[in-house]
């Protein structure tokens, strides 16, 4: 007879329980992030935890709030995390994690700082160079190659400052000194997508794939609105889902050889992939320790929450 699972203690550690922030719960991504909250306490003693007071030490944390008739309700308990959710970055480098477990860890999201992929794993990216003052940018210019060049911030996201522009008339003015000097940008090779993917992009693109532990659970493409290049939602980029089946293997080999890279070093990681299809075939543009809840119409909601509650039930 099959010995039952033990319930785990598992903790989704958010950034505040505001109104604000739980109307993120409630937007197109409100159906996949309800039924996440209602299986997964089914299955296992699931807490939200907010703030970084909420921690109190040696994997505890105070006044939690639990998954209650489809609402968030707050609580006054203490509550014993074996793993940790971190929904957003609350956990530092010198984390006092104790025993406990944390997925997307404080290394792994300083892994995911955009020059730091790059570092550890140039062979799949085009070429990058970081700056932090308008000289370095002119002189890492000097180097780039391709007619156009990418300019973003190594921290940045929801491709806010970033800037694709014509090797030649790049907008030092456009750049922001502060961000610049305080976290640096990446001066980088454009990937030029215009020829699309064959059956999935007809033209620029980037094509996110979401990977929990050692399992995909997501891929979509991102194209962007007409008169940008830029391929981020937040700036009007369409999304379309792609059946993970459906994936290219061309594709699917690319993505398997950046995944062994990434687990000699993070096994079992909870991230997503961005990668961008040229001429010279598929080119890494960025990692994201996050993953992004499906869509509502999303055909692979059902997988994307098994597979993630898997992962939180078996990382050690």
């Amino acid at each position: 007879m099959e010995e039952k699972r033990k319930p785990r203690n598992i903790v989704m550690w958010l950034k505040s329980i505001d109104d604000h922030a739980l109307s993120n719960f409630h937007n197109r991504k409100g159906v996949a992030y309800h039924k996440f909250f209602k299986e997964i306490s089914e299955r296992d003693n699931f807490r939200f935890a907010y703030d970084i007071e909420s921690y109190i030490g040696n994997g505890n944390f105070s006044n939690v709030a639990i998954y209650k008739e489809g609402e968030i309700v707050k609580t006054n308990e203490e509550f014993k995390a074996d793993v940790i959710y971190q929904f957003k970055k609350m956990a530092n480098l010198d984390f006092d994690r104790s025993n406990v477990v944390i997925t997307n860890t404080p290394e792994f999201k300083d892994f995911c700082l955009k020059i730091n992929t790059y570092d550890y794993m140039p062979q799949f990216f085009p070429k990058t160079f970081l700056a932090k003052n308008l000289d370095e940018i002119k002189e890492a210019l000097n180097k780039i190659k391709t007619e156009k060049v990418v300019l973003k911030p190594n921290k940045g996201s929801n491709g806010d400052d970033v800037y694709i522009w014509n090797i030649n008339e790049v907008d030092f003015n456009s750049i922001p000194k502060d961000k610049l000097e305080d976290q640096g940008f990446l001066v980088q090779e454009f990937i030029d997508t215009s020829l699309g993917i064959p059956n999935i992009a007809i033209s620029y693109h980037d094509l996110r794939i979401i990977t929990h532990g050692d399992k995909i659970s997501l891929c979509h493409v991102r194209q962007p609105v007409p008169g940008t290049l830029i391929s981020n939602s937040h700036r009007g980029a369409s999304i379309t889902e792609i059946d993970i089946d459906s994936i290219p293997p061309f594709i699917l080999n690319f993505y398997s050889e950046v995944h062994t890279e990434i687990i000699k070093k993070y096994p079992k990681p909870l991230y997503s992939m961005d990668i961008g299809i040229g001429k010279n075939g598929p080119k890494l543009i960025e990692l994201n320790s996050h993953t992004a809840f499906p869509g509502e119409n999303f055909k692979c909601m059902d997988r994307f929450i098994n597979n993630l509650i898997d992962h939180l039930e078996t990382i050690q």
